[in-house]
């Protein structure tokens, strides 16, 4: 039974009453652990073994010499030694034991134990199968925790924004960045009238319209001289 999932019973004699009625239970299940892929053997005393009996059921059947299988487990006897203990055991096929079920006088009380703990083991088996082969995605294969500044070619066709620099916030040159006109951005802070000193107009801003400066309309100029730059009276 190495290596295979299997349900081993242990009962007293071939052809008692409550010995078949429990092998009839068993053998009427067996479709059902097989389904689940577990073998149904069934161990009673040497001395015990009936050839004609086995002959009813599809499950199998083996002689425990002596009783020395029993002895190993430690199946104790029923009503003083009369009767020998009726247990049943569910293995998995790692050898694990699953469930040790003792009742001299409920036999089909354990086909109902042993197929409730043979169908939880092959659940659990059916669920290591399939989350072993599945994988969730790490936070690096999402991209999450990249410094870089610079636009992440892995992450295209996403939209990339341009940087302070690239729009021309931090240029200090009067003159417009390299970067902005070949890219037809934003003209810099400098070619802003109202960041501009000079009283001339800007001709790094044209076409854009250029508005005069306040020295250029005469206001706060103190000469009652007409002011020919404004074209009027200003005082």
């Amino acid at each position: 039974m190495k290596g295979k999932n299997a349900v081993v019973y242990f009962y007293n004699a071939d052809g008692s009453k409550d010995c078949t009625t429990q092998a009839i239970a068993f053998d009427e299940a067996h479709a059902e652990f097989k389904a689940l892929k577990f073998d149904v053997v069934g161990v009673r005393s040497a001395a015990d073994a009936d050839s004609q009996f086995v002959q009813h059921y599809s499950q199998r059947f083996v002689a425990d010499a002596d009783n020395s299988v029993r002895k190993q487990l430690g199946i104790q006897d029923d009503l003083f030694g009369a009767l020998a203990g009726r247990e049943t055991y569910v293995i998995d096929k790692s050898g694990t034991v699953k469930l040790a079920f003792n009742s001299q006088f409920q036999p089909e009380e354990h086909v109902a134990k042993a197929l409730e703990v043979a169908q939880l083991v092959a659940s659990e088996s059916q669920g290591a199968g399939f989350f072993g082969s599945f994988r969730l995605p790490s936070l690096a294969d999402l991209g999450v925790g990249k410094k870089s500044a610079e636009p992440d070619t892995d992450a295209a066709p996403s939209c990339w924004l341009p940087s302070l620099s690239h729009l021309g916030g931090g240029h200090k040159s009067s003159e417009p960045p390299v970067d902005a006109t070949s890219r037809g951005g934003f003209p810099s802070l400098a070619n802003l009238v109202g960041g501009k000193k000079s009283v001339e107009p800007d001709t790094d801003a044209a076409p854009r319209a250029w508005l005069p400066s306040l020295a250029v309309l005469g206001v706060c100029k103190k000469s009652d001289e007409p002011n020919a730059d404004a074209g009027g009276w200003l005082r």
